[in-house]
């Protein structure tokens, strides 16, 4: 079974990476999530979240037999194959993917991110890597330090800190691995996994997100002359200006039109290098404007919600519940340290 198909990040913050790439791809990447105990109960959360009560995440975590306590990472500049303890590994992804600015509760989501993402690569036979193209920002404490500097001790910490607190953690949807992906910025609503690979999983659905406003990239602006639009879409539009002729159910873009062809925003968004496919377009003399919400594809987790969720006082738990509907946590029988 092939592991990669979809972006994973989208154009996700990488954390001391850079922004989150966008286009992270895997087939069927079974990735699980975890959660800490909660902190948060008897908050009501907005938007389309399942109760705990419900079908949401149970405090009791399934068992999950595995055996694994340490991973092998290939190295993509040196292509050296490198053997860590699963935890050790979960911390630099940590470090690589998010912030460690955000609040502890989104950096435990990431670590359950991290973590299961790992396991899924393994336990689908293939090989984990440093490269975020591919499959997740790794960087060891050597590179750390060099980029933190007299920060390292403290910021380290708090990525040591989300491992530890969801050693072992996975989430899984029935019986399986789930498929988990994420991005920087939502811009008020996820995407459905089937508006953006066509595909519907029932864990991936869109809900609404209040949480990323203050997301650098919530909103930004690309200007472009009308001229350069023919070498950009590599289409002859004859003066014309881009414009959407559909939606999709988040109300993001499905497809524009141009010079008399169908585009698909997906294509359009990486011909104009756009931070998402939720835009809208003017023409403002020779000039085209267009306006993006937020950062991303849009699927799963959004980051810079799960950070004002953790700082607005959510657990990861009530995080996760949120962004993936109907999972449950399991935890590897086996201790990894």
């Amino acid at each position: 079974m092939a592991l990669r198909k979809y972006d994973r990040h989208g154009k996700g913050y990488a954390g001391a990476c850079g922004l989150f790439l966008c286009v992270v791809i895997f087939c069927a990447v079974m990735v699980l999530f975890a959660a800490d105990q909660s902190q948060g109960q008897g908050l009501v959360l907005t938007g389309e979240v399942s109760s705990t009560e419900d079908n949401g995440i149970s405090s009791e975590l399934r068992s999950y037999p595995l055996n694994i306590e340490t991973i092998t990472l290939t190295r993509s500049e040196s292509g050296i194959k490198e053997e860590l303890p699963l935890e050790d590994y979960v911390a630099g992804v940590v470090a690589g993917e998010m912030p460690v600015t955000f609040g502890s509760e989104a950096l435990k989501a990431q670590a359950v991110i991290a973590r299961t993402y790992g396991i899924a690569v393994i336990t689908q036979g293939g090989e984990l890597c440093d490269d975020p193209g591919h499959c997740q920002c790794y960087y060891d404490p050597d590179t750390l330090k060099e980029n933190w500097g007299s920060e390292f001790e403290s910021k380290y910490a708090l990525c040591q800190e989300a491992a530890a607190a969801t050693e072992g953690e996975l989430l899984l949807y029935g019986d399986e691995i789930a498929k988990t992906f994420f991005h920087s910025t939502c811009g008020g609503r996820t995407s459905s996994a089937a508006e953006v690979w066509g595909e519907d999983i029932p864990y991936l659905q869109s809900v609404n997100c209040e949480w990323d406003k203050d997301a650098p990239r919530y909103s930004a602006t690309v200007t472009l002359a009308v001229t350069e639009l023919p070498y950009l879409l590599n289409i002859d539009g004859g003066g014309d200006v881009p414009a959407a002729a559909g939606f999709t159910g988040s109300g993001r873009v499905s497809e524009v039109t141009y010079g008399g062809e169908t585009i698909k925003a997906t294509d359009f968004r990486k011909s104009l290098s756009l931070n998402s496919t939720d835009f809208s377009i003017d023409s403002q003399g020779d000039q085209v404007v267009i306006t993006t919400k937020g950062f991303g594809h849009g699927v799963g987790l959004c980051q810079y919600g799960a950070n004002g969720m953790s700082k607005a006082g959510y657990d990861y738990k009530e995080i996760l519940e949120h962004y993936y509907t109907g999972v449950s946590l399991g935890k590897i029988t086996k201790s990894l340290r």
